[in-house]
């Protein structure tokens, strides 16, 4: 190679280094607010501890909640929306989940989203949040909601009383940096202060909430780095070893995995799979409690007095051992693992085989001189359940404690663990970025409208963010000038952003926006309000013979049955998700039915409906016997049904509904749901029908759309 070849690759190189270095510093060159203290005249420093206060208590409010929703405000808003009773066909869990029949009130339960799970296709996903970076990050709710809510705080009534005369005058703008040991909330608000006849001006605010959120959220990723280990799958690993010794014919609880037996003259062993499903369910109930990290606080194992090796062996796989880089005070840290069984818990899923009566195959037989069997038991095990991690520390608020929780799907496949591709389970590094400095904002001004896109009328008071790929900046608020709603100054440089309007009670329409440095522009955006709108579930019921007749009459709901409804908007581009949540109970006091408002927009909607017969407290329902089969209905060939799901539909995205704004002007909504009848369930089998009636009703969908009244 010549002399001067090498010279141009070594150039190169120094380039390389260059721009690979500054883009690490922009990255995350500020890892926490300047300390310089922030100063006001001595007459406003009572008032702007004031104000600190309500930021501290409002923060609070978020950290706590974005504990208990596993890193979310607002769950919903990130698409997680449990489907109540069948949590392994969603993206999260109740907590405590509501007994059967009841519905969600998030008064007593929360949303914990599933940091790892697996859709309908077996393809991994997660709801892990980014800790500093992206619309979605914990920073940037924390931002948004102590802007949107820090107005519910302020009561500056006792204060004008006392002589004071306030008037904001600018926007709120927050800036969260989530710190080693604490949470540092920077607040830039002007108010202006007339006081004795004196005009003076606050500007910017700080406080720190004594909470080590960071280390929690370290602490659950390193918890998940372990169980997600596609060498060593934690969990799935575990439920095999706690059901193993169970799946052998001599303890009978469980079918065999794999195991050949001789005979007389007995029955061969016949399995029940709804029986099976509540044993194991029990059985995991008891076991997944047991889980304890590795030098966590509270690390109790049993300990084996009789020194059986095999035994102590299986009490120490209880024994999570975790990589602790990054976590300070670990050992002041209590971590439990939790499952709840059965119908007032988190239903696993169960399939063996092909399910229903489960029974091994008799390879040789023989009746004289005497009767013996050979019997082959194979059995292949499906198995989903999620289970809950709950992080605590006393530590926080001035000693009140701090809780995150999350939750992960285990999933087994064939009797063996379920494994996907976990490159995106990494931990933040903790920097903030320069990309929503005002430094960083180098366009010409650029106006943005926002107005009624029913109306056209404007709309003002509508905070306006402008993501770009992993970056969120909070740009201002539009306000009322010379008959429009506007916003006008300079953003950061972005090729392919997304300008996203919020205004309570309003479904923002966001627009792409690419930016360039001195480049001036004109936006407008649409947001549409939302319409409350009454719901009412009628079913049609399948008949004895399994089929579904489209022409087939509606009836209401029985006394005994609920039903659950999700409508979800189907987002145009870069728009955000809506949910409409909603259901349908029979109220014994009134008596009626009592139904919920689901809250729409126009647009495309899947729909997920379902039927549950038997419920909580004031229902009842006359317990079945399901039998094996026609004349086999003796001894442990049945199963006794109490309560049960006799009814879904599921309209997935090429199935979708349009919702127009005329609809909306309507009194009600009706959905039509798919639902067996009660009274024609007599086999183990007809439970397989019932669990999936999709192919029963799929091509009669036009019969089933929503109508509007």
């Amino acid at each position: 190679m010549k002399k001067g070849q090498v010279t141009i690759f070594v150039i190169l190189g120094l380039i390389i280094v260059i721009l690979v270095g500054l883009a690490l510093f922009l990255k995350n060159s500020v890892t926490t607010p300047e300390d310089k203290p922030i100063t006001v005249d001595k007459e406003l420093e009572p008032l702007k501890e004031y104000i600190e206060e309500c930021m501290y208590l409002t923060a609070k409010d978020a950290i706590i909640q974005i504990g208990l929703s596993g890193g979310y405000v607002d769950p919903i808003r990130a698409d997680v929306v449990p489907i109540q009773g069948r949590y392994t066909e969603g993206p999260g869990i109740l907590f405590p989940p509501p007994i059967h029949g009841e519905t969600f009130d998030p008064e007593t339960a929360d949303i914990v989203p599933y940091w790892w799970y697996y859709d309908s296709g077996n393809n991994a996903k997660t709801n892990r949040p980014s800790l500093n970076y992206g619309p979605l990050s914990i920073e940037t709710q924390l931002n948004e909601y102590i802007r949107d809510n820090l107005d519910e705080c302020f009561d500056f009534l006792p204060w004008e009383q006392k002589g004071y005369e306030i008037k904001p005058k600018g926007n709120k703008v927050v800036k969260t940096t989530i710190a080693e040991r604490n949470v540092q909330v920077d607040l830039d608000y002007e108010i202006s202060v007339t006081l004795d006849g004196s005009e003076l001006k606050m500007e910017r605010y700080r406080t720190e909430v004594d909470v080590k959120l960071k280390n929690a959220y370290t602490l659950a990723t390193r918890i998940f780095e372990t169980i997600v280990d596609p060498e060593a799958p934690y969990l799935e690993r575990l439920t095999l070893n706690v059901i193993g010794p169970y799946a052998m014919t001599e303890n009978s609880e469980f079918p065999p995995l794999m195991e050949v037996v001789k005979t007389g003259r007995q029955r061969p062993k016949i399995w029940i799979e709804p029986q099976v499903q509540t044993k194991m369910e029990e059985l995991l109930q008891d076991y997944v409690p047991l889980v304890h990290l590795q030098g966590a606080r509270d690390n109790i194992v049993p300990i084996i007095i009789n020194k059986d090796p095999t035994l102590q062996n299986f009490f120490l796989n209880f024994i999570m051992p975790i990589d602790k880089e990054g976590i300070s005070d670990f050992h002041s840290y209590y971590v439990d693992f939790l499952y709840l069984s059965g119908n007032n818990g988190w239903p696993m899923h169960l399939k063996i085989n092909d399910g229903g009566a489960l029974m091994g195959d008799t390879i040789f037989e023989i009746n004289f001189p005497m009767h013996m069997a050979i019997t082959k038991y194979s059995f292949k095990y499906d198995i989903s359940y999620p289970v809950l991690i709950r992080i605590h520390e006393d530590d926080a608020f001035m000693g009140e404690g701090y809780t995150f929780q999350m939750a992960y799907e285990v999933n087994i496949r064939r009797s063996k663990p379920l494994v996907g591709d976990f490159s995106m389970i990494e931990v933040d590094t903790g920097g903030t970025s320069l990309f929503c400095d005002e430094e960083q904002k180098k366009t010409g001004f650029i106006t943005v409208k926002t107005k009624d896109a029913v109306s056209g009328q404007p709309l003002a008071d509508v905070d306006l963010k402008f993501d770009c790929l992993a970056e969120a900046c909070s740009m201002g608020t539009t306000q009322l000038s010379g008959g429009d709603a506007i916003w006008s100054g300079k953003f950061p440089i972005c090729w392919g952003g997304q300008l996203v309007p919020t205004l309570e009670d309003y479904f923002g329409k966001s627009q792409p926006v690419s930016t360039v440095i001195d480049e001036p522009g004109e936006v407008t955006l649409e947001l549409e309000e939302f319409k409350e709108i009454r719901l009412e579930v009628r079913k049609k019921e399948i008949g004895s013979n399994w089929v579904f007749l489209p022409d087939v009459q509606d009836v209401p709901l029985d006394t005994d049955e609920s039903a659950m409804v999700i409508l979800k908007r189907v987002p145009d581009g870069a728009e955000s998700i809506h949910h409409a949540v909603g259901s349908a109970l029979w109220n014994w006091t009134t008596p009626e039915t009592v139904r919920d408002n689901l809250t729409l927009v126009s647009g495309k909607y899947t729909i997920q409906a379902y039927i549950y017969k038997g419920a909580g407290d004031g229902f009842y329902t006359e317990p079945k016997e399901l039998c094996l089969a026609a004349g086999d209905c003796g001894g442990d060939h049945k199963v006794t049904l109490n309560m049960s799901m006799i009814g879904n539909l599921d309209l997935l995205e090429n199935e979708t509904i349009e919702i127009t704004v005329e609809d909306l002007q309507k009194d009600k909504i009706i959905i039509y749901i798919p639902s067996v009848n009660w009274d024609d369930l007599n086999y183990i089998t007809d439970l397989e029908v019932m669990a999936d009636l999709k192919p029963k009703y799929y091509s009669y969908l036009d019969a089933l759309k929503p109508k509007f009244e």
